[in-house]
């Protein structure tokens, strides 16, 4: 009997409609009915040379080798390689069928299998073995040469658009050029005259933000990709947008729960708590990094569940601003939790006070960014708590303490905690900031990384003159220095900008007179001067004359 193997599992057989491209190999211990034959014992095994193919047993026949294929010619006439004629072999044959038999597999010694005739027309398919005629062994030779000579197609790579990861690549880059989280642009004084005819980035974003929606209706492996991609970040802006999200997430109970890494909702005035708690079931905190709830006054964030403050490890960034209803409870569970915070924004939340902040200044240590600013109950946010938190956190690179009332000591543990990484710092509308120590600081050369002041309404101030000594050391750096005054404090400074740059003109102009009018200058008189010039004429016509 023949059994078929798979030669090569790693590249793919020659395509044909009339075989399966299997290479045979002939096994003399299987007769024709599918019995196993019993090994006859040998004085001598059979061991093939190197020189020969003829076995080394007298008795034995010789075999014939032809591209890995062995057939022996003691059997050659017991098999029929599925001869028409001969209808009794046909009976005898094992069925090939997927759900029966498996041609790899061995067949123990008495079973008999009986198959359906592989000559009619429905049975000849891919999965049925070559039909080989005749009995002769040189004809069953030159047909298996013509199946093993059959020329290999060419190896067609896939396109690089059904390759999961080059699409993933492509569509990341999309997501990242087109998706952005919005936020407050600053007011900037200039006039109409000097804005750039061209696009803004914010109308280029607008014009491109359908981009990423059009990857859906590509192809399926796009679609699948894309929407990985989107359920990443969840970003609102319209109240009436993010209403229909949330009644469908209500309605589909069925629907699976979403792992963002972005959730931000900004300025979504009259959204309910109701709303966060419906958005708070549906999503999985585990891989969040930024939550941002921006001017959201009536959303509490509330993770109060053991389950709930387990999932808050990988948050870095925090914003909740303008918030009515955050309080000290939530900065006390959030310090429990988020131990690696590198950003915190509690803006215009005015229910935070120095009881809250101190818990989040002893547990997180790794704050980057700050910022208590309000206009209203700034007595509530003093140097108990702020001092404590700049003593843990010496990699703080911006600071906004606007509106609180916080003194000198604040200022000092910043100067000597965080000098070589403070970058922003705001002060605007601390009435506690003395005259004594911004300008003793500044002239010192502290804060060598700093591009950014904010002294709005900070009457207190009066001794300008190191503040500008310090922004022009700072341009003088490569640092482009921004100090932040209101409209008093602005004139204050240019009226003793102005005082400095003329006793530096005046400096300047004496040196001048100085040097024109002493005697022994260092220069060669005028008379010495012309004589030395009337020697080197004369000198060089002698020269040319000789």
């Amino acid at each position: 009997m023949i059994t078929p193997f798979t030669a090569n599992k790693t590249a793919p057989l020659p395509f044909a409609y009339k075989y399966d491209n299997q290479i045979y190999d002939f096994n003399p211990y299987v007769s024709p009915s599918g019995h196993r034959r019993k090994k006859q014992r040998r004085n001598s095994s059979m061991a093939s040379s190197d020189d020969s193919d003829v076995s080394s047993d007298s008795d034995s026949k010789p075999t014939i080798t032809l591209d890995k294929m062995k057939i022996d010619v003691n059997f050659a006439n017991e098999v029929s390689f599925f001869s028409e004629s001969s209808s009794s072999d046909l009976d005898s044959l094992p069925d090939y069928s997927d759900d029966d038999f498996s041609p790899f597999s061995d067949v123990e010694d008495g079973d008999t299998t009986t198959g359906s005739d592989f000559s009619s027309p429905d049975r000849c398919d891919l999965k049925s073995p070559p039909l080989i005629k005749g009995s002769n062994i040189n004809s069953i030779i030159g047909q298996v040469s013509e199946l093993v000579s059959e020329p290999e197609p060419e190896y067609q790579p896939p396109s690089i658009f059904e390759v999961p990861e080059i699409v993933y690549r492509i569509l990341k880059i999309v997501d990242v050029q087109t998706t952005h989280v919005p936020q407050e642009v600053p007011p900037v004084s200039r006039n109409s005259c000097t804005l750039p005819k061209s696009l803004s980035s914010q109308q280029l974003t607008s014009s491109m933000s359908g981009t990423l929606y059009n990857c859906l209706m590509v192809n399926r492996l796009f679609y699948q990709i894309t929407k990985e991609i989107l359920n990443e970040k969840i970003i609102f802006s319209n109240e009436g947008h993010f209403n229909k999200f949330v009644d469908v997430l209500e309605k589909s109970l069925n629907a699976r729960i979403l792992k963002p890494k972005v959730l931000v909702l900004h300025k979504l005035f009259t959204a309910k708590q109701k709303t966060w708690e419906i958005l708070k079931s549906r999503i999985d905190y585990s891989n969040i990094e930024h939550l941002e709830l921006y001017m959201c006054p009536k959303l509490y964030p509330q993770f109060t569940t053991k389950e709930s403050t387990l999932q808050l490890e990988k948050l870095r960034k925090l914003v909740v601003t303008g918030s009515r209803v955050l309080d000290d409870k939530f900065l006390i569970n959030l310090s429990e939790t988020c131990c690696n915070l590198q950003t915190l924004d509690i803006r215009a939340c005015e229910l935070v006070s120095d009881y809250g902040i101190y818990f989040i200044g002893q547990r997180c240590t790794q704050l980057k960014e700050i910022n208590f600013g309000r206009k209203n109950r700034g007595s509530l946010i003093t140097d108990l708590s702020c001092s404590v938190l700049i003593r843990n956190n010496k990699q703080l690179k911006t600071v906004g303490f606007a509106g609180c009332h916080i003194s000198d000591k604040s200022i000092w543990d910043l100067a000597v905690n965080c000098n070589t990484t403070l970058e922003r710092l705001s002060l605007n509308n601390c009435p506690l900031i003395t005259n004594q120590l911004i300008p003793l600081i500044l002239h010192s050369d502290y804060f060598e990384r700093m591009s950014v002041l904010e002294l709005r309404y900070v009457s207190s101030v009066t001794n300008w003159k190191p503040v500008i000594e310090f922004k022009r050391r700072q341009e003088f750096r490569g640092i482009s220095m921004l100090i932040e005054v209101c409209d008093d404090l602005n004139r204050q400074m240019k009226k003793q900008e102005l005082e400095m740059d003329k006793c530096l003109s005046k400096r300047i102009f004496r040196d001048i007179v100085i040097w024109m009018n002493e005697l022994d200058d260092g220069d060669l008189p005028y008379q010495t001067f012309v004589e030395q010039q009337l020697q080197q004429q004369q000198q060089q016509q002698s020269v040319q004359l000789k």
